[in-house]
């Protein structure tokens, strides 16, 4: 089991210079995609996180919120505190599109209904017919007061476990990438029995 630790700093425009990347590079299913890392970091209020992908061509078809964005040029992070078992996934596209679910396993997932405005999106990427580069970012923010309507009360001392991930179902290239191996032939990111460990440093 891999770990990622997750530093307390306040967000300014550098920060992410400090950060230590989460390489999305395990490709057990598939050739390898497009090269993809993730930094996670935190505050008093907020968990921040941003991707970082090299990829030449960008597909981006969903537009609304739960949209299947896993289908487009996408990043996720899927996440649980260490005292429970649902996780939430956070599945954006290169615009900053969300899916977001909730439960145990992939199956019979909820459906999170949330305002994306509260996530602040900052995609790098803000007309796809316009991107002509072969990089593209995107950052937002989780609110901690996000995670304890759905947790309850928790302490970031306590750590988290969770994975991230590049895809693209419906890319020109098909790719699934994560962070920890997934040890499975099925190709499937629902499997947190392979989440790593998220250490968060106070």
């Amino acid at each position: 089991m891999k770990e990622y630790f997750i530093k307390k700093r306040n967000y300014t425009p550098d920060v992410w210079n400090e950060i230590e990347p989460a390489k999305i590079d395990s490709n057990k299913w598939l050739p390898a995609g497009p090269p993809a890392e993730a930094k996670v970091f935190y505050d008093g209020e907020n968990l921040y996180i941003r991707y970082e992908v090299k990829e030449n061509s960008v597909t981006i078809r969903a537009k609304k919120m739960h949209d299947p964005v896993y289908q487009d040029s996408c990043a996720e992070f899927f996440m649980r505190p260490a005292k429970d078992k649902r996780y939430l996934n956070f599945e954006t596209n290169a615009v900053g599109t969300m899916l977001l679910g909730l439960g145990e396993t992939g199956e019979g997932r909820e459906r999170v209904e949330q305002d994306p405005s509260i996530f602040e999106m900052k995609p790098s990427i803000k007309n796809p017919d316009e991107f002509k580069g072969d990089k593209w970012t995107l950052e937002y923010k989780i609110p901690f007061s996000f995670l304890r309507k759905i947790y309850g009360d928790f302490d970031v001392s306590d750590g988290f476990y969770g994975n991230f991930f590049k895809c693209g179902d419906k890319t020109p290239q098909e790719h699934y990438a994560s962070w920890n191996e997934i040890e499975s032939c099925e190709i499937n990111f629902h499997k947190p029995e392979f989440f790593g460990k998220l250490v968060f440093e106070v």
